[in-house]
């Protein structure tokens, strides 16, 4: 194949024959070299690009804060409580459950659940007639036994028996008087109620026997209900704080937000079992409703009896006091305005629930101090704290 041939024209020196390609060919080559640089600049771009990202990058980055984490809370002005909590049962002051040991049947019902009702009157009555078909012929008996004695009195006396008949006959009408007397049909015809007070139970049914109630089931509960107490149990560790007189603070699903206030009436003697399953040993204690705030008998109840109470004193929260085992000294750490530690020494008054009282004349309302501190804190140590 013969070698390809341009045509003759002007090179770029005028002269016919020359050696420069044809414009299209010189054309070519110049958008090749065009292209090539529009890849070096878009390279350089994207280089300049990135350093200008990690720059900005390195530039916004937050170095590591200097010192050891803690958590923090405040030092505040309050009041401090101790109290003891513990749940029971409201009830009447006077509380009394009606039974009987009658075999003879109810008949009538006499009473309802909320009646008031007054001592002695009565709640129910029963189906003695039975009772009084013996009654009658004891009385028959009585009524003869009666007239033999009175006759041969008078024969005695006069002489005319011998003793042992009127001895006989004296003893006669004396045991029939004891038998009529012991029917007493009067009282078991009808159960009366032994206090006044408010009917709040009523377990008898008209035609059941009164003696043949459920085990421990009683057929009436009467309750004083002008009074009310509350029956607690104390634990046995808490009993030596509770005394007389000590002020209680009631709450119950039943009164909502409202509180009912009482006091320590009584506290038994002795301590029981807290149930059969237990070894722990509690107290009963008594307290008396004074402000019942619309709390009613038959409710449960959360008592707060209160122990101490400081009022307006600097207080810590509980987890933050740091108690040294071998000395028995507690103390504080105070985080400063320069982010290092000051461990201030405190002396602990009443402690409540949440918060301690703070005895210490180094310490102020709105310090800032640690929470749960340990023993690897130490007196100018860095620290910080979460952000705000």
């Amino acid at each position: 194949m013969s070698e390809l041939q341009y045509p003759e024209q002007k090179g770029t020196n005028g002269a016919i024959g020359g050696t420069d390609r044809p414009d299209n060919v010189r054309k070519l080559k110049k958008k090749r070299k065009g292209a090539g640089k529009k890849i070096a600049v878009i390279t350089v771009f994207i280089v300049a690009a990135g350093a200008a990202a990690l720059f900005a990058l390195s530039q916004n980055s937050t170095p590591a804060p200097a010192g050891t984490f803690v958590d923090t809370g405040q030092i505040r002005t309050m009041d401090v409580e101790n109290n003891v909590v513990v749940n029971g049962t409201v009830e009447g002051v006077d509380s009394v459950r009606v039974m009987s040991s009658s075999e003879f049947e109810i008949s009538e019902i006499l009473v309802s659940v909320g009646d008031t009702v007054a001592k002695g009157q009565t709640l129910a009555r029963l189906d003695v007639s039975a009772l009084t078909e013996q009654y009658k012929k004891a009385q028959t008996a009585l009524d003869m036994s009666k007239y033999r004695y009175e006759a041969l009195k008078s024969l005695y006396e006069e002489g005319a028996v011998p003793e042992q008949d009127f001895v006989q006959a004296q003893t006669a009408y004396n045991n029939d008087l004891i038998t009529v007397n012991s029917f007493d049909i009067g009282s078991k015809s009808k159960i009366d109620s032994p206090i006044s007070g408010t009917v709040t139970r009523v377990n008898a049914n008209i035609g059941s026997k009164s003696a043949n109630m459920t085990a421990g089931e009683a057929l009436f509960v009467i309750e004083d209900l002008s009074r009310l107490n509350m029956k607690v149990r104390v634990n046995e560790y808490d009993i030596s704080k509770i005394r007389l007189n000590q002020q209680v603070i009631i709450t119950s699903e039943v009164l909502g937000d409202e509180t009912a206030l009482g006091f320590v009436s009584d506290i038994a003697p002795t301590g029981e079992k807290k149930d059969q399953a237990s070894n722990e040993m509690v107290v009963p204690v008594t307290i008396d409703i004074t402000e019942s705030s619309g709390i009613i008998a038959g409710v449960t109840g959360k008592a707060s009896i209160l122990i101490a109470r400081s009022e307006g004193t600097l207080a810590a929260p509980v987890d933050a006091v740091l108690q040294d085992p071998t000395t028995g000294e507690n103390v504080v750490f105070i985080v400063k305005s320069d982010n290092t530690l000051k461990s201030v020494p405190v002396t602990l008054g009443i402690e409540g629930t949440l918060y301690v009282e703070i005895i210490s004349d180094q310490i102020s309302d709105g310090d800032t101090i640690v929470l749960s501190p340990t023993f690897e804190l130490t007196d100018g140590m860095p620290v910080y704290t979460a952000p705000n």
